[in-house]
């Protein structure tokens, strides 16, 4: 028989802030008998960042128990501040992480969060600690479930604003002269025009009820009047993982749905642009078999 309420106990550790993360977190039943805990490692993140992960994965967790009501318990002042509205979210990098959690939140019929002085919260994060002392912790935990792709909606903004954060600081921070970092309008914006074009599609990689990364692909008709061979082919205007999940096959799994997406469209080829500072996602597409055809060159006068 489901649990109808749970005490959640979390913790999130980060030795660097930013540097290797981990959750910790107890799910108990109203008389203090033990039914969950989770010890994971995140990769890299700040302490608040991990704050908010643990929260997520102990909502999701009594979600999946059937829990219906949900009493939260975390030493971090901040974030329960945050979530009880006393404090403003001012850092976009934790914005998408309160989004989710309190999207999490409302599938419950109740749902009150406490702060707790740190030796209260000690078995959650012992946890923590755990998956951060053991070597051999992997990211995808034994027994997860495999990859899946499809098509996005708008539940998963929360998720892709914080991986579309990851990719827009590594881009700004690449070539400062060319990229901004956009406000949250303009991102929720984007996404909203993506869904809203017949003529595109985006969709998200997920283990379990976990986003990985998602990408955004449009269908591009031939130039009228170009040098050009005439040529209908798909661009991928973004294919993004969360930094935590690189290696993982998120990315893998992406191209492989677009591959599918556009045979399913009788568009036999794929476009896309790689700036010269990411190597990484250069190495990343040679591998799966695109190749070089051009390349932009540009110079300041």
């Amino acid at each position: 028989m489901a649990p109808k309420k749970v005490v959640i106990f979390t913790d999130g550790a980060s030795r660097g802030n930013p540097g290797p993360a981990a959750i910790g977190v107890v799910i108990q039943d109203e008389i203090g008998q033990i039914l969950e805990t989770i010890s994971l490692c995140l990769g890299k993140a700040t302490n608040n960042q991990a704050e908010y992960r643990a929260m997520i994965a102990g909502l999701e967790k009594a979600r999946d128990i059937g829990a219906t009501g949900v009493e939260i318990c975390s030493d971090s002042e901040l974030v329960v501040r945050q979530l009880s509205g006393e404090y403003k979210v001012k850092n976009a990098s934790l914005t998408p992480l309160y989004l989710k959690t309190q999207q999490l939140c409302r599938g419950f019929t109740s749902f009150k969060v406490h702060h707790i002085p740190r030796e209260k919260n000690s078995e959650a994060d012992r946890l923590a600690n755990q998956a951060l002392d053991s070597p051999k912790q992997r990211r995808k935990p034994p027994g997860a479930p495999a990859i899946k792709s499809r098509r996005a909606t708008q539940s998963d903004y929360p998720d892709m604003l914080s991986i579309f954060i990851e990719l827009e600081k590594q881009h700004v921070e690449g070539v400062p002269d060319f990229f901004r970092t956009m406000s949250h309008e303009e991102r929720v914006k984007e996404f909203d025009s993506a869904m809203a074009d017949e003529h595109a599609v985006l969709m998200v990689a997920e283990r379990g009820t976990e986003v990985l990364g998602y990408i955004l692909l449009k269908i591009k008709e031939p130039e009228v009047g170009s040098m050009l061979r005439p040529r209908r082919f798909v661009k991928i205007s973004y294919l993004c993982v969360a930094r935590r999940f690189y290696r993982s096959g998120a990315g893998t799994a992406l191209l492989a749905a677009a591959e599918d997406w556009a045979a399913e469209r009788r568009i036999e080829a794929i476009d896309l642009n790689v700036w010269d500072f990411n190597r990484g996602a250069t190495a990343f597409y040679e591998k799966m078999g695109y190749k070089t055809v051009s390349r932009r060159m540009w110079k300041h006068v």
